[in-house]
């Protein structure tokens, strides 16, 4: 659950979606989507 959080925060503060999404191992779409923080990032 943390780690979903810090994606979040990293995209949020503007880290590249496709480089938090490799990092995390999850798709672009996850986290456009919001699987990934605990809100919609985009």
């Amino acid at each position: 659950m943390e780690q979903r959080y810090r994606a979040g925060l990293e995209v949020r503060d503007g880290a590249p979606v496709n480089e938090v999404a490799e990092r995390y191992g999850v798709s672009r779409q996850a986290v456009y989507g919001g699987e990934i923080g605990s809100t919609r990032l985009v």
